[in-house]
Parts: C-alpha cells; structure tokens; sequence
C-alpha cells in the first residue's frame, strides 16, 4: 500500500476511549506500508509492522505523530511499532512524537535516520521526542544522520518503566555540543530506567535531572563519549569506553584506546560537524575479530538475542553493545 498520510486519528480533534469515532482501536497493519506522514493519535492496540513512512524531504511538522489529544484524559496506549523505516524529514521538529501521555509503547527492530536541518538550530529537531511516557520498551533498532539528538525524553513528567535494549545510537549532527547526546533526559526525572547493552558509536547520553529513588541501570553498553557517570540511584556494570572517556565503573567496567575499539567495528562513523543539512550514510556496529567488545559481558544478565536476532552468547560471555560476534 502507498499513500499521502496515514491517519488512524489526529491530536487536534481526536479522543480517546473504545467507544471514539475520532480514533483507531484494535488494529494492526502488517506491510509493505509506504507514506509520507503516519499519525495514530488517542488509539489504543494499534500495532505497525513494515512501515516505511518516507516525508520525501518536506517540511511537514512531525510527520510521525502517535499522542494525545488535546482534551483532559487523552492519551495514546498500547502502540506497537516494528521492522519500520521512519526517516527523509526536513525541519520538522521533531520527525516522531510519542507521548503527552503515553502507556505500554513499544518500538522494535526499526531504521530512523536522516531528519535533516538547515537552521542552525532555530527548530529544535530531534529524530524521536517523547514525552510523558510508562512502560516504553525501545529495543533493537538503529537511529543515525539526526539533528540535535536521537531520542529526547522532555516536556512530560515522566519518563518511566522504560527499557533501552540492543540499539545502536549514532551521534546528532548538527552540531558539536549536541553529538554527545543520543539519548538525552531533559525535564523528566529517569525513574526505573534500563538501558542496556546498546553501541553509542561517536556518542552517549546525558541526564538533566538526578534519577528517582527507583533509579537507573545502565549495564553493557559501549559508549564512545559522555558515559552517563555518577547518577544517585544508579547500578553500573560491565560497561566499556575508550581511554579518556568517563567510565562509570562498577563491575566488569573497562576501557580500550579509541584506535583498538573503531577498528573493531565494520565502519566506525566519526561525528562529522556537517551542522546537520545533509543526510549521513550509517556506520555498522557488528563486530570483528579481535573487537575489545568481544566476551566482556555479564554471563548472569543480558539479553537473548542480539539486535539481528543472533542468540547470545556465542562465546564464553555475552559481547557488549547491540551485537553479538560470531567470534
């Protein structure tokens, strides 16, 4: 199927409930699906599988919108999306919103990439803003070519129960101060937050307010800069960084030269500074023979399969980051 815009309900007028006539419930769309705009405001158990929603390079405001409406009580609940392509959009602000609130989002094994922009920072664009979110699952998919960060956690007052596993992060774009900031906590307070073995190539995560009293683990990622260190209510282990770049510690926790770790990467992709008008080609974060990264997991805890699918582990432990070698 393809089509102008995909709207199974719009924020502007839509309301929740299963009895609305201005939303969508109970549906799943199983692809190819290919659109310029997709939008499932104030739905409830609506799940996507083989989207590529492609904004051709326009200037449409968040093109991908699943949120609430603007009435009291609105919310989205229960979206699925999986094996997805979200990318090509140009000073949307924001090329995804999720959230105001949102409940039980889940977000698997997608591509979301090139949200191009040309106005030094004028429109505050991130690839993903996700606001006012409980039980978010973001696992296995790769974002890359994004303007000031990949996936931005503001304007909302929560930003619980989430789990951030077996993605690869690639650094922001548009500008050096902001390549650091793949995942970015802003005005909500990380409460009962995972994130765990992801690959942050030429990037890293940064944290605004101190973490609740459920706090954060942060466990098995490769990060290349700003490791998010010393949070309270905070459990550490088994992470690596290059040499020079904060390690957290913890259990397991090591660093490596920068030279030895992107060698042991398909294609390390340096931050580039290109002020982010232009989309960047991805690296590729699997692992080669003799990658530092190789066996240093934690063999008590970590994910089953990889960010491919690849069952871990392969060795005598799990490998740190997205991907599991074959080595």
């Amino acid at each position: 199927m393809t089509a102008g815009e995909f709207n199974l309900g719009d924020w502007q007028d839509c309301r929740s409930g299963p009895n609305s006539a201005s939303t969508t419930n109970q549906l799943t769309l199983t692809g190819p699906i290919r659109t310029t705009q997709f939008h499932a405001d104030c739905s409830d158990r609506v799940t996507v599988d083989r989207l590529d929603m492609d904004a051709g390079g326009q200037r449409i405001t968040q093109p991908f919108h699943v949120g609430a409406g603007v009435h009291d009580g609105d919310n989205v609940t229960n979206f699925t999306l999986r094996n997805s392509r979200v990318h090509n959009a140009y000073n949307s602000g924001a090329m995804m919103w999720l959230g105001t609130p949102g409940r039980n989002i889940v977000l698997d094994h997608n591509e979301i990439y090139d949200d191009i922009n040309d106005t030094d920072g004028v429109v505050h664009d991130e690839c993903i803003r996700a606001s006012d979110l409980s039980n978010f699952r973001f696992t296995r998919n790769h974002m890359w070519s994004c303007n000031v960060m990949d996936l931005f956690f503001g304007e909302g007052q929560l930003a619980s129960n989430v789990i951030i596993e077996n993605n690869v992060f690639e650094g922001p774009t548009g500008s050096e101060g902001n390549s650091h900031n793949a995942i970015y906590f802003g005005s909500p307070a990380p409460d009962n937050v995972s994130i765990r073995y992801n690959t942050f190539g030429s990037t890293g995560v940064t944290v605004i307010r101190d973490p609740t009293a459920r706090g954060m683990t942060v466990v098995g990622n490769y990060f290349d800069v700003n490791s998010p260190c010393r949070e309270p209510n905070t459990v550490y282990a088994f992470n690596v960084t290059p040499l020079g770049v904060s390690n957290c510690g913890g259990r397991g926790a090591r660093s490596f030269s920068s030279a030895a770790l992107h060698r042991g990467f398909v294609r390390y992709r340096p931050f580039t500074g290109n002020g982010g008008s232009r989309a960047e080609a991805s690296g590729d974060y699997r692992l080669r023979r003799g990658s530092p990264l190789i066996n240093r997991g934690n063999r008590a805890s970590y994910p089953r399969r990889d960010r491919n699918g690849v069952k871990r582990y392969r060795g005598h432990a799990p490998d740190i980051g997205a991907f599991e070698s074959r080595y």
